[in-house]
């Protein structure tokens, strides 16, 4: 009887609701605007048929440390969509960004103008290695 209880009481608890991030489509104006005011954004350039993209997004972006860092950092989050080949995101790749045009891509607009890039596969740690700097957010 007690281990029903238990159960039971487990069972209507409200569950604990991971943070996640809330990603902004992506948009030039946006980012620029965010950039021009000192705030970091962090771009994620992906694509449909990208499975490593997937990895990722299930390995890092899912993870709660980094959606609890991203807000905590104030850091614009962008979902850079790549599937097609003249998508703004997928021009902006190459010609904004510099890159061949493989993805993931994760490019990170720090404050000071500077960026950072991870490409490929990579661990969260690589990622919240760039974050932790970061002033608290306003």
């Amino acid at each position: 009887a007690l281990l029903i209880a238990v159960g039971a009481g487990l069972w209507l608890l409200p569950a604990v609701v991971p943070p996640e991030i809330q990603w902004q489509d992506y948009n030039a104006d946006l980012i620029q605007s965010a950039a021009s005011q000192k705030r970091p954004v962090l771009i994620k350039f992906t694509a449909d048929w990208c499975s490593s993209c997937k990895v990722v997004e299930r390995k890092v972006y899912r993870d709660p440390e980094v959606a609890e860092l991203i807000a905590e950092k104030n850091v614009l989050p962008i979902k850079a969509d790549t599937t097609v080949i003249d998508y703004p995101a997928t021009v902006d790749l190459t010609d904004k960004y510099g890159e061949a045009g493989n993805v993931p891509v994760t490019v990170v607009l720090l404050p000071d103008g500077k960026q950072q890039k991870l490409r490929g596969t990579f661990a969260k740690e690589a990622l919240t290695e760039i974050l932790n700097p970061l002033p608290e957010g306003q």
